[in-house]
C-alpha cells in the first residue's frame, strides 16, 4: 500500500497483491466497500494495451470529489507513461509521451506530481529540452511556467522546479515552488500574471532576516484564498543558528502572517 489520501470521506491509495495492482478507494466508514478505481485490467485511453500499475509509489493519485488524476505506464505499446483523469467524463489522457510539449516541437518524456481541482489538472512535465509546470482545463494544455519563464521579482529565468512540492490549482490560480540562479520562492500564476508569495528577498514575519528555504509539504490554496507554506532554515544574517526562524506562514490578500513558529507557545505548556 502506498500514496494514501482522503477526500470527502473516501480513502484512496495504490496497492496490490497476487499479481494484481491498482488504485483503490473506499468510504472509510464502510471498509467493506473497497473498489478498484483503475487496475492492471484497465485499457489505456487511446492506446492498445492495459495499464501497468505495479509501480505503486509512482502513480501519485489525487482525488477531487469523485474524480481522480494519476500517472501510469502502459503495459506495452506506444504510450509508455502519461497523466490520466476521469474528471472530464470517461478516463482520458491529460498528457502522455505522444503529447507535444506546448510551445515546442518535442514530446513529453516524463511526469511528476499531478493535482486535480474542479476539472483542472496541473503537473510537472519533462521534455528532452527542459521542464515546467503545465495546466489542462479539459479543453487545452498550456504552460504555466518553464525554463524560459523569467523569475518573478528576480533576475534571469527559472532553472528548475521543486517536484517534492506538488503544484496546486484553485479558483483559476496555480501555485508552485521554483528556483533560479541563487533564487527560490513560492509563486502564484493567474492568466499569465505571476505573484511572489515568498522568496529569499521576503522578510520573515515576526522573525529575523529573509526566508531562506521554503519547504515542501505545506503548500495549499485554501478555498477562502489563503496560501499556507513552511520555512525551515536560519536567518540569513546568522547561519550558525540553524532552524532559528522555522515556522508555518499564511498568505492572504497580499499579506504574510505567522501561523506557528518557534516563538509560539505549545498548547497547554509554557514552552515554545
Amino acid at each position: 500500500i502506498n500514496r494514501v489520501g482522503l477526500e470527502d470521506g473516501v480513502a484512496y491509495f495504490t496497492g496490490g497483491g497476487g499479481g494484481v495492482a491498482g488504485i483503490y478507494a473506499a468510504n472509510y466508514l464502510e471498509p467493506e466497500g473497497l473498489v478498484a478505481l483503475y487496475d492492471s485490467s484497465t485499457p489505456v485511453p487511446g492506446g492498445t494495451s492495459t495499464f501497468n500499475l505495479g509501480e505503486w509509489g509512482q502513480h501519485d493519485p489525487i482525488m477531487d470529489h469523485e474524480s481522480v488524476v494519476f500517472i501510469a505506464r502502459a503495459s506495452s505499446g506506444d504510450r509508455d507513461r502519461g497523466v490520466y483523469t476521469d474528471a472530464w467524463g470517461p478516463l482520458a489522457v491529460v498528457a502522455d509521451e505522444n503529447t507535444r510539449v506546448p510551445g515546442t516541437t518535442e514530446d513529453f518524456t516524463g511526469f511528476r506530481s499531478p493535482w486535480l481541482c474542479d476539472g483542472n489538472v496541473v503537473f510537472f512535465g519533462f521534455g528532452s529540452g527542459g521542464w515546467g509546470v503545465y495546466h489542462h482545463d479539459g479543453t487545452a494544455l498550456r504552460v504555466v511556467a518553464d525554463l524560459s519563464t523569467p523569475v518573478p521579482g528576480g533576475s534571469g529565468n527559472f532553472t528548475g522546479f521543486r517536484v517534492s512540492s506538488k503544484p496546486f490549482f484553485e479558483n483559476g490560480k496555480v501555485l508552485f515552488r521554483a528556483y533560479g540562479d541563487g533564487q527560490e520562492g513560492v509563486y502564484l500564476e493567474e492568466g499569465g500574471v505571476f505573484t511572489v508569495i515568498a522568496d529569499r528577498n521576503t522578510p520573515i514575519p515576526g522573525g529575523e532576516g529573509n526566508f531562506v528555504e521554503l519547504r515542501s509539504g505545506m503548500q495549499l490554496i485554501h478555498p477562502d484564498g489563503w496560501i499556507i507554506f513552511s520555512n525551515q532554515g536560519f536567518p540569513d544574517q546568522d547561519p550558525a543558528t540553524p532552524d532559528a526562524d522555522a515556522g508555518v506562514y499564511a498568505y492572504d490578500s497580499g499579506k504574510l502572517s505567522v501561523v506557528v513558529d518557534k516563538n509560539t507557545p505549545v498548547s497547554g505548556t509554557t514552552d515554545t
